[in-house]
């Protein structure tokens, strides 16, 4: 099923989502919690430059102003210039760090500094340098929510930008190189993320996307942009992670336990290098 809806009621339903299977791999306990890790600071230039690439941008507010927000003075400047740049009603008599996600909540735009929107557009300028990327967005839909079911489980998913054929995720990151990026992808679990929502994409159309592809956009000087797509070793281990977690949420939703990390009593360590160590005994030099 394909629903348009805001990204606050995907949000809001109840089916799992990639986000939430990840964090279940991580531990059941981990879910049950809810504790993404994401910082939100972060997040917003992230979520701006989607904005400005998949829907043209328009929900990006920038901050240009340098004035205090100290003094009683400074703090009905503000709330005046909240109300009249943006009609955001801020009792700005509250904690500073409440200011921004309020307009954020009653504009449904998200509040960047003057320095993150220049950042923000030099980044899309570096996306139109780049024909393939440009293309792969061509008759796509952006942020529509497929909601079906994958092995006995409801799952929903919202991609960047997907047609019948192919799927597109644009990623910020630090660094867009390939090696760079393929750490990015192991670390943050992308080909689970490919292998979830081509699951539900195959279940909804009967089969497998032709190509799943991602943009990859530095945040910083030059702002490169590359696309890349996943080798056949990475999808691979991107299915069997998601359906080994799915089958791990239904014992959990059977049983009604959500453990954390096992004990273990035979730890492997990653060894960088390996020492020799010499130990005097009775018998004579030991090497270990």
């Amino acid at each position: 099923m394909i629903l348009t809806i805001s990204n606050s009621e995907y949000h809001a339903r109840s089916e799992l989502s990639n986000s939430q299977l990840k964090l279940f791999g991580k531990s059941p306990a981990h879910l049950i919690c809810g504790h993404s890790g994401i910082n939100p600071n972060n997040a917003r230039v992230g979520t701006s430059y989607h904005a400005i690439v998949l829907e043209g941008g328009k929900d990006c507010i920038a901050i240009t102003e340098k004035r205090g927000r100290s003094s009683k003075d400074d703090r009905k400047w503000w709330a005046d210039y909240f109300n009249g740049e943006f009609g955001a009603t801020v009792d700005t008599t509250q904690k500073v760090e409440f200011w921004f996600p309020e307009i954020e909540r009653q504009t449904g735009k998200t509040i960047v500094s003057a320095e993150e929107k220049n950042a923000i557009d030099q980044m899309y300028f570096s996306y139109l340098d780049n024909q393939e990327a440009v293309d792969l967005l061509e008759d796509t839909e952006p942020e529509l929510s497929l909601v079906n079911s994958i092995n006995g489980v409801d799952c929903r998913s919202r991609p960047d930008a997907h047609n019948r054929s192919r799927i597109v995720d644009v990623k910020t990151c630090e660094d867009a190189s390939e090696r760079g990026f393929a750490r990015a992808c192991a670390k943050f679990g992308y080909h689970r993320q490919e292998a979830f929502y081509s699951l539900i994409h195959y279940v909804e159309y009967g089969d497998w996307p032709q190509s799943f592809k991602f943009i990859a956009q530095e945040k910083t000087p030059p702002y490169p942009c590359v696309v890349y797509e996943l080798d056949d070793e990475a999808k691979e281990n991107g299915i069997w992670l998601v359906e080994r977690d799915l089958e791990r949420y239904k014992e959990c939703l059977e049983s009604g336990e959500w453990p954390s990390y096992p004990n273990n009593d035979s730890l492997r360590i990653p060894i960088y290098e390996k020492q020799t160590f010499d130990i005097i005994t009775e018998s004579g030099l030991v090497s270990l």
